[in-house]
């Protein structure tokens, strides 16, 4: 959204750094604007959007060190058009007032040096306003008509407090390439998923190194492949039985063996947790989601990687199917105070199949690696 202002500031040129009035008659003729004050996640259509009628050549976004968007751009223009865009000084693009400055080839190269350049072209995107219970399968099956799969959607979650490892609402996607990450904005941005709309924004390959952080490592890739065969049950009646679980997913091969009833203090605290394969999870999550069980709704979400972990290390995964391993060993690179959880890799470390402490290896489930 841009709007225009009429408070007064429209006739009003920045020229703070010209000091004569030939050094202002040079600056004038700069076919180089320096932006400051910009939403995060404008794009260069957004830009462009805000200069119209004005034609703009290139659009440059100034980075941080970090790779994150300062919030900076330069433009260029044709010399003509200079003066028709420093009346955009104090205009509005979205809720922000963008202040528009002259500069020229040396300023702006300074700038870039000093501080970088937003580059998205790797085809990275960031989601936000997933509702909590998405999972990366759902994701995916909201970008299936630009060919994602789960392996491509990285599930963001709380990094710090009680809610660590669980989703909180964010993801992030990789597309083939930097024009089909802008179709796929264009095609569902502010689309509502559940109640919530999504914001979608590009996003460079530092800016995903920098926000997954908390993600990057061999334990919390396994601990994720093992939260996607995980449903968590919340909301059941405190006197349900294991069978009685296994009787509320009838028609999705769930045994007794794959459900944990959860306690606090030795008491049932309505909720449980149920292996099935990842498949499997995200068509009960589509039908059963808050469906009855006696005179309660049940709410089916992500279990989270920090359930997972607990359920690996004190149950193991449920599964019969045992694949004798002659050597099975913790992945390497696992930080100090991991769960104690076999992992199987091949020789590049892909992880193969995880299983209970001191147990034989057993694969999470039938359509599942890492």
């Amino acid at each position: 959204q841009i709007s225009r202002c009429t408070d007064g500031t429209k006739g009003r040129l920045p020229m703070a750094n010209a000091d004569s009035e030939g050094q202002t008659e040079l600056l004038a003729r700069s076919k180089i604007l320096f932006l400051r004050g910009l939403p995060w996640g404008v794009d260069e259509k957004d830009v462009k959007a805000f200069f119209l009628p004005i034609a703009l050549r290139e659009v440059t976004f100034v980075n941080c060190s970090n790779g994150r968007p300062t919030g900076e751009a330069f433009v260029s223009l044709d010399e003509k058009d200079t003066f028709d865009a420093l009346l955009l000084h104090r205009q509005k693009l979205g809720k922000r007032y963008i202040e528009v400055h002259l500069s020229n080839e040396e300023g702006m190269g300074s700038r870039i040096q000093r501080m970088g350049v937003r580059d998205c072209s790797s085809g990275w995107i960031r989601i936000r306003g997933l509702p909590y219970r998405c999972s990366s399968i759902e994701v995916a099956k909201l970008f299936e008509d630009f060919k994602v799969t789960k392996d491509d959607v990285t599930m963001s979650v709380h990094s710090t407090g009680s809610l660590a490892g669980y989703c909180n609402g964010e993801a992030f996607v990789k597309l083939r390439n930097q024009e089909t990450a802008a179709q796929a904005q264009k095609a569902l941005h502010m689309t509502w998923v559940d109640e919530r709309y999504l914001e979608i924004y590009l996003m460079s390959e530092e800016e995903r190194y920098m926000a997954e952080a908390f993600q990057v490592g061999h334990r919390n890739q396994m601990l994720q492949h093992a939260a996607d065969c995980l449903i968590r049950m919340r909301g059941l009646p405190f006197s349900s039985t294991v069978q009685d679980v296994v009787e509320f997913f009838q028609g999705y091969n769930v045994e007794p063996e794959h459900v944990i009833l959860l306690q606090a203090d030795g008491k049932p605290r309505g909720e449980a947790l149920v292996w099935m394969d990842p498949d499997r999870v995200y068509r009960a999550k589509k039908t059963l989601h808050m469906a009855r069980m006696g005179r309660r709704y049940v709410e089916l979400i992500p279990a989270g990687r920090r359930l997972a972990a607990w359920a690996l290390e004190t149950e193991g995964f449920p599964w019969a199917e045992a694949f004798q391993v002659n050597c099975p060993a913790i992945c390497p690179g696992l930080p100090g105070g991991a769960v104690p959880v076999p992992v199987w890799c091949d020789g590049n470390g892909q992880i193969l199949m995880i299983g209970a402490p001191g147990a034989i290896v057993n694969p999470p489930c039938a359509s599942e690696t890492a």
